[in-house]
This record gives structure tokens, sequence and C-alpha cells, in this order.
């Protein structure tokens, strides 16, 4: 597990231009959002009060003031567009790539072993999980944390003791869902072994297979006795074909 996030976190190292920018247009994006419901409040308590000069240009200042918040929250969502496709998709590039330099370095009884098919599926699951995880990262773990600490500043400005109460319900809720990870977890890895068994066995399944045709595609070729056989079941082959599309415009 710490060999695996160790190669997640070089990766992110040499995508930390990106990354930053990911991080930085999402807490854009979430101030922008919790700061619109305040500019939502003065306009409803300017349409409680008479009308007057006033009262309008206060509602057309919260008014622009919605739009430049509503325009930058579409810039933010925009600009975490043109970060997350680079880190995503070059993240898992360089990972497939490291892991096919590992590959090719071994030897080719290696590829033999009937292991083999597990480590390539382990390798394969190893780079594709790199996306769910840094989105994880960001659009959940980051953003709450930006979203909850917003949430705690505005809540202690206006009830202070409303604010710890909302904090120790967070603090509540984490520690459940960190207990039932490690519970689940254990389930996880029973079902990533019983999947890298089953690619095992497909491989294997593929290479007999593979073998099994190679062999009487040289046998075809080589023994004189079995290529009246192989002659004489082409032609039943094509003349199933031409009598299944027959049925067919029949059919039709």
């Amino acid at each position: 597990m710490d060999i695996i996030f160790k190669e997640y976190f070089k990766v992110i190292w040499q995508k930390k231009f990106y990354f930053c920018m990911a991080m930085f247009a999402l807490a854009c994006s979430i101030s922008l959002d919790l700061t619109a419901p305040v500019y939502y409040k003065a306009i409803a308590n300017g349409l409680a009060k008479p009308f007057s000069e006033e009262t309008l240009k206060l509602l057309l200042d919260n008014l622009k003031g919605l739009a430049v918040i509503y325009s930058g929250i579409w810039i933010s969502w925009r600009l975490l567009e043109i970060a997350i496709v680079p880190l995503d998709g070059g993240g898992i590039n360089l990972l497939e790539k490291r892991c096919f330099e590992v590959l090719k370095k071994q030897k080719h009884i290696f590829f033999e072993n009937r292991f083999s098919g597990s480590l390539i599926k382990q390798a394969n699951r190893f780079s594709r999980s790199f996306e769910p995880i840094v989105d994880w990262f960001l659009f959940q773990f980051f953003m709450n944390i930006i979203a909850v600490g917003i949430s705690f500043t505005i809540f202690y400005q206006q009830q202070p003791e409303f604010a710890f109460y909302f904090l120790c319900w967070v603090f509540v809720f984490i520690a459940w869902n960190i207990t039932y990870s490690i519970w689940k977890m254990r389930f996880d890895q029973a079902v990533a072994e019983a999947d890298s068994k089953v690619g095992v066995c497909f491989l294997m399944l593929s290479a007999i297979s593979l073998s099994l045709k190679a062999l009487l595609w040289n046998s075809a070729n080589n023994c004189e006795l079995i290529k009246p056989l192989m002659k004489f079941i082409e032609k039943r082959k094509s003349l199933g074909f031409s009598h299944f599309y027959r049925l067919r415009y029949k059919g039709s």
C-alpha cells in the first residue's frame, strides 16, 4: 500500500501544476457557492421592505453581486475541466508506461508462468485506480474540507454555540465513515484477489486455445493426411454460411 501511494505521489508531483490548478478552482467554486446565500438573504430582506429608491438600489447591487458570483463559479469549473484532463489522463499514462517498463525487463519465461496473468491484471488495476483516487481526493475530501471550514466560520460569526455543535456532528460523521471503510476493506481485498484469480484462469484458457490453434495449423500444413480433412471442413463452413444467408433472405 505504501508503494502504491508513493508512486501516485510521484505522478502528482510531476503533474503538480495541474493538481494545484484543480485545487484552486475547486476552492474558488465552493467559496463562491457558499457566499451566494448571503446575497439571496439581502434580496429577501429588501423585498420585505417598502419600495423606495434605496431599496431598489440595494436589490440591483445584490443582483450584480450574484451575477459576479455565478460567473466566477462558471469560470472555476471551466478551469477545473482544463486541469483535470491532463491530471487524470496524464497520470494514468505515466503509470502505464512505468508498468510497461517493468514488464519489459522481465525474461520470456516470466510470461509463461501462470502467476504472470495475475500480476499483469494487478498492474492494470494499479494504473486505472489513479483516476478514482484523485477524483475522490478532490471532489470528496478536499471539497468537503473547504465546505466545512467556510460553514463553521459563518456559523461561528452568527451563533458560536451552534458552530461547535455542527463541528461535533462533522467529527461523528467522519468517524462513522472511517469505521465503516475499515470494516469494508477486507471484502474489497477479497473481491480484488478473486478478480485476479479469474484473470489468471482467463489468460490460461486463452493461452491453451492459442496453443491448440497453432498446433492444428502446423499439423495441417505439415501432414498430408490432415490436409483433405481441413479442405472438407472449410468446404462445409462455406456451405453453412451460404445456407444461413439463404434462410435469412427467405425469412426477410
